[in-house]
């Protein structure tokens, strides 16, 4: 990228900043990145500049000042944004729901997470809270998915004791690109809404605390701007009596939702799927919406 360096330098001249050096990367997700170095502080915002060479959005992510001048480091800004919402109804009688849900972001990775521990309570609560904690701080250390979900499974397969199984859901979305990987341990189905088209994501995948995991199945898509994520525990559509049926029945109320709000389809789909009883199980459903920062 010697030659958009050299475009940015030329402008940068043309601005007032004489003799800036400037380096162009594409980093290791395919994200553009430009260092400026100079002599004096720039007193106006380079991103304008920059991002009109590059026709990109960007934003400056560090400014450094050092002994022989000034380092601006920028990067390209995310193409999508996010609202996510959780919506949850324990299981009657039960002291601590054993589901738990949670959404990050590491580098422009967004990060959603659902875990069901075995049965109902304290110890299903913990269990499950521990194990989207543990995912969190592996994402955060740098790690793939698939590594994170082998490392948690030799985990509970390696305490003495009692057994520990939890099933794991987990879905990765780059705001850059809007691609998604999905991988699955003995969860529940996942609903995805793009423009007119709504897919239902399952595979059979045992639990993990099992058997030791050779090779973790991925699943891998996209996503475009006003397109939602609905995923939930196996106690929303086994709630309908039969799982692949209540899965389906799901898909449907997600694809005939005109709602624009994570929160509402969250709640409409929890509460159509226990109208008219009681749950049978603990419940959750996140729903996240991807949005265009660009707007």
């Amino acid at each position: 990228y010697e030659s958009v360096s050299s475009d940015i330098g030329r402008s940068l001249a043309d601005m007032g900043v004489k003799n800036a050096g400037v380096s162009t990367v594409k980093n290791e997700l395919g994200i553009m990145e430009v260092v400026i170095k100079t002599d004096k502080e720039i007193m106006f915002d380079v991103t304008g500049p920059v991002g009109e060479i590059l026709e990109k959005k960007m934003k400056i992510t560090d400014e450094i000042k050092e002994p022989d001048g000034f380092t601006i480091c920028l990067c390209e800004s995310e193409k999508f944004d996010y609202e996510n919402a959780i919506a949850s109804m324990d299981k009657p009688g039960s002291s601590a729901s054993g589901d738990s849900a949670y959404s990050f972001t590491v580098g422009g990775i967004l990060y959603l997470v659902i875990c069901d521990g075995m049965g109902s309570g304290d110890d299903a609560s913990d269990e499950s809270r521990g194990t989207v904690k543990t995912f969190e701080k592996l994402m955060q250390g740098g790690f793939e998915m698939k590594d994170a979900v082998e490392i948690i499974n030799a985990g509970l397969i390696s305490r003495g004791g009692r057994e520990y199984c939890v099933s794991l859901d987990c879905c990765s979305v780059n705001l850059f690109t809007g691609s998604v990987e999905m991988i699955k341990a003995g969860a529940a189905a996942t609903v995805i809404k793009s423009g007119d088209k709504t897919e239902i994501v399952r595979y059979n995948s045992m639990p993990l605390g099992i058997l030791d995991i050779k090779n973790v199945n991925t699943y891998q898509t996209t996503i475009d701007a006003d397109g939602f994520i609905v995923m939930m525990t196996d106690g929303v559509p086994d709630n309908k009596g039969d799982r692949k049926l209540g899965e389906d029945f799901v898909k449907k109320v997600v694809e005939m939702n005109t709602k624009s709000d994570s929160d509402e389809i969250a709640n409409s789909v929890l509460m159509s799927t226990v109208t008219g009883g009681k749950p049978k199980d603990d419940m959750l459903v996140m729903c996240t919406k991807i949005c265009d920062r660009m707007k």
